[in-house]
């Protein structure tokens, strides 16, 4: 048996020839720079004389018990101030820059600012031009940029809500279980910020549970349907009509008062 040799060319080791381009760096797209062009006059428009408007009575209240947090005096639940997430997110602000009338508004205005960005992460989903246009809106609203500049709960409470929207609708999208941890982390900082927590759980739940038994158990939505009928009814119905009686709103069917 004759072993057939190679031909020198083909039996030593030949370097390979480069056939793609290296890896260049992040090259940014005209869409990116387009968001990153409205966050700027976010932040711009945000931050622009954050001290100079005169306090309103809830920022009062609002920056005097950062402060007392600031301070090491403790945080004591008031359901009159809402959740304490603002409190101590106010005193780390305070913490790194002091506490000035600026430093008091500078979490919230920081917040604001990246509500802007918020539609870039469901681009796919809602369109990239509707992102951009609710971008655009997020950017110019007077009403978003007012509240983004006052010192309340609110302006976390949106930011958190956008999240938990947004970690729903990528999880649909790609089953990637990234997106169920953000719904968590949103939900959680949602839960101790304000009580709208509970009613954005009630408009969402229902719905996310539609959708998920339309998929795998229709005859679920009955059940379903039944159950808000039925909760309805125990809150609206059967308590009775309200009636005013010596300064105080009774109902018939119950002991229920309210001042």
């Amino acid at each position: 048996m004759s072993v057939a040799e190679l031909p020198p060319s083909a039996a030593e080791p030949q370097p390979l020839l480069a056939t793609t381009r290296p890896a260049s760096a992040w090259n940014l797209t005209v869409e990116q720079a387009v968001y990153l062009a409205l966050f700027t006059i976010a932040i711009v428009a945000h931050v622009w004389g954050l001290g100079t408007r005169a306090y309103h009575h809830d920022e009062t209240h609002h920056a005097f018990f950062s402060w007392r947090v600031y301070q090491g005096q403790g945080y004591t639940h008031d359901p009159l101030l809402h959740g304490p997430f603002l409190y101590f997110a106010n005193a780390f602000v305070y913490f790194l820059f002091g506490d000035t009338n600026v430093t008091a508004r500078l979490s919230v205005a920081l917040f604001g600012s990246a509500l802007v960005l918020m539609p870039y992460l469901v681009r796919r989903e809602l369109g990239r031009s509707a992102a951009l246009i609710a971008a655009l809106y997020l950017t110019v609203s007077p009403v978003f940029l007012y509240v983004g500049r006052f010192i309340r709960h609110d302006p976390f409470a949106v930011a958190f809500e956008l999240l938990a929207f947004i970690g729903i609708v990528r999880y649909v999208s790609t089953r990637r279980p990234l997106y169920l941890y953000l719904v968590a982390a949103a939900l959680g900082l949602m839960c101790v910020t304000m009580e709208s927590f509970f009613l954005y759980v009630a408009i969402m739940l229902p719905l996310v549970l539609g959708l998920f038994l339309w998929r795998v158990w229709k005859p679920g939505l009955l059940i379903l349907a039944a159950t808000a009928v039925a909760v309805a009814a125990f809150m609206f119905v059967l308590p009775g009509e309200p009636v005013r009686s010596a300064g105080s709103v009774v109902r018939d069917g119950g002991s229920y008062q309210c001042p």
